[in-house]
């Protein structure tokens, strides 16, 4: 099972946000990041969006040199709670 952290991002590139793009952008691979996840619209009018990438994705990115990028947040598993 792969660790994922979870980051948000500024997108303003004028097209859709997708894995192709964002790795472009960050010098990884697209696979580094959660496929299940996506990627999260947080604030429409802003254009930030929530993902998941691999610890790993992550420690070969060039995040750190980015203004338009935030995180990692913490990612706690929601469940259901008393539903049996």
């Amino acid at each position: 099972m792969k660790n994922y952290l979870l980051m948000t991002i500024k997108w303003d590139r004028g097209k859709p946000i997708n894995a192709d793009l964002l790795a472009q952008k960050l010098n990884v691979d697209a696979a580094d990041f959660d496929e299940d996840f996506g990627f999260v619209s947080v604030d429409d009018e802003d254009n930030i969006y929530s993902y998941r990438i691999t610890e790993e994705g992550f420690n070969k990115s060039n995040i750190a040199d980015k203004k338009d990028f935030e995180g990692p947040y913490s990612d706690t598993r929601i469940e259901p709670f008393g539903l049996e």
